[in-house]
């Protein structure tokens, strides 16, 4: 139990740690495709205003003025790394001039007819193909200069202030950055996942150390406390028989009988669950005959069952050879029948049949039960101490069938309940 709780505090932690760099990840990748896509929107204006030329502010004694920034914020330094071509046409909607100097892959016939497309589309700015287009009606724009506030050379040809102005900006290698960017960041995650593996694992230790502490106690107490109870019950059952031998049986000496009876199931249920939670009921695994354990289980309730006049219809089927521990699946079977004498009501019904198929055994035992018996969720009989208040006054702690559970698993096999009609429960294993 302790190995299961450190396993799902690190399985816990490494999913929080995952969904952190995945969201991480997620967050650096559209911020940074985001923040390209406006540098390259941002780049395209200022080629459109500066007819595609390259110029550089100065500062106040006629030195280069430097971003403070950085290249990396530099839109000048954009424009000379980046490729795009110029393509002005006339009021006629037809090609006057290309200019193709910023661009090596692209034929002047081709500018020609991505102007021609880029022209046809209503939205000014757009994208055809691999390339981001905008269009600039050139009577309207600004003065012949890029600074408005400072008097430059350079001032634009006579031919540049009419028409129109296309610039194709090339952005082909924008997919290949951010699909490099997100490998990128992937393999930095996948590295801190793996580092986090060794703190986490470390720390499990740490952090569930006062549980497992907490579990050993309580595993302790149970297995003393149940050996140090068998010495008293043994006595008390010795001194029930010697009462009896003297003076008889009477409805006291039967009903002490009952108790010490109910209270060593009790004991051994609980001694089993300790000892699977200690040892994880390592159990010798041996082929048997599933057919004949059945038989045997359900003989020592064949005549409680006949006094309380109950319908027994008890069906073992033929010879059924399976593979697990031969003493440990008759007492799932004697918890299943006993808890099936319990609360089946007089006169009721209990059948218990084996099948068989390619692949599985099966031994399906239903009984019958008054409404106020029937659970509500059949499945959570299994959980130990479950109890529905309703069902109180038949005098079971529930933990029989948590005990049964164990024991299936131990033998990797499967203990289910469902109901199985009005005021019908079933148990199925199946092996």
């Amino acid at each position: 139990m302790v190995r299961k709780l450190q396993n799902k505090f690190i399985m816990t932690a490494m999913l929080a740690v995952t969904i952190l760099l995945t969201v991480l990840i997620a967050a650096i990748n559209i911020l940074n495709y985001a923040v390209t896509a406006n540098g390259r929107r941002q780049l395209l204006q200022m080629l459109c205003r500066d007819r595609g030329r390259i110029m550089q502010e100065e500062d106040e004694d006629g030195g280069r003025k430097e971003n403070r920034f950085g290249n990396f914020f530099d839109q000048r330094a954009m424009q000379r790394r980046s490729s795009y071509a110029l393509i002005y046409l006339d009021e006629d909607g037809n090609v006057s001039r290309t200019d193709l100097s910023h661009i090596f892959e692209l034929e002047e016939e081709e500018a020609s007819a991505l102007a021609l497309q880029a022209l046809a589309m209503e939205e000014e700015e757009g994208k055809i193909g691999s390339y981001l287009y905008r269009r600039e009606d050139l009577s309207r724009m600004p003065e012949q200069r890029p600074f408005e506030d400072r008097e430059k050379p350079g001032d634009f040809p006579e031919e540049e202030t009419s028409g129109t102005l296309l610039v194709l900006l090339d952005i082909s290698d924008m997919a290949g950055s951010a699909m490099s960017f997100l490998l990128i960041s992937v393999l930095i995650a996948l590295i801190c996942w793996a580092a986090m593996i060794l703190p986490v694992r470390l720390l499990s230790h740490y952090m569930i150390r006062p549980v497992a502490e907490n579990i050993q106690r309580q595993k302790e107490f149970v297995t003393n406390a149940g050996h140090e109870i068998k010495t008293p019950l043994a006595i008390i059952q010795a001194n029930t028989d010697a009462l009896e031998l003297f003076q008889g049986e009477s409805k006291w000496t039967r009903n002490i009988r009952s108790q010490t009876v109910r209270l060593s199931g009790l004991m051994q249920n609980l001694l089993t669950l300790s000892k699977m939670d200690e040892t994880g009921l390592q159990l010798v695994l041996e082929p048997f005959d599933l057919s004949q354990a059945l038989g045997e289980a359900w003989k020592p309730f064949a005549d409680p069952a006949e006094n309380r006049r109950l319908q027994v219809e008890f069906d073992p089927g033929e010879s059924a050879a399976v593979t697990g521990s031969r003493d440990s699946l008759i007492q799932l079977f004697s918890i299943l029948f006993d808890n099936a004498l319990k609360y089946t009501p007089e006169g009721g019904r209990i059948t218990i049949r084996l099948e068989k198929d390619s692949r599985y055994v099966t031994v399906r035992q239903s009984n019958t039960c008054t409404p106020d018996q029937m659970p509500g969720d059949p499945s959570r009989l299994f959980e130990r101490f479950y109890r529905e208040d309703r069902s109180r006054k038949k005098g079971g702690y529930g933990i029989g069938l948590s005990a049964a559970a164990a024991i299936a698993r131990a033998n990797h096999a499967d203990l289910s309940a469902r109901a199985a009609g009005e005021n019908i429960i079933e148990f199925t294993f199946r092996i």
